[in-house]
């Protein structure tokens, strides 16, 4: 299982000069990753594979072509049986 760590302060300071941040992420097979909450809406589209998210308990299943969009302070879990590959897209609102 592969961890990235993102320097947050200069994400945050990235943010607040535009509306909003992309980035590509890319998860490994097998992979789950566990993210009690994100402070901003976040939506995210699925470039390559699928992957089952978790929001509030209720599991969603995507795949190429569909896209979520996650409230800000959601807890959520992400596990990709397969490898995958998003984008995820910030909105500072």
């Amino acid at each position: 299982m592969k961890t990235t760590i993102f320097n947050q302060r200069a994400e945050r300071d990235e943010l607040l000069s535009r509306p909003y941040q992309q980035r590509h992420t890319k998860y490994d097979a097998d992979e789950l990753l566990q993210n009690p909450l994100i402070k901003l809406i976040t939506g995210l589209q699925v470039l390559e594979g699928e992957v089952d998210f978790t929001i509030e308990r209720v599991r969603h299943h995507i795949r190429v072509g569909d896209s979520l969009l996650l409230p800000a302070f959601t807890p959520h879990s992400v596990y990709a049986p397969k490898p995958v590959r998003l984008l995820r897209t910030k909105l500072n609102v």
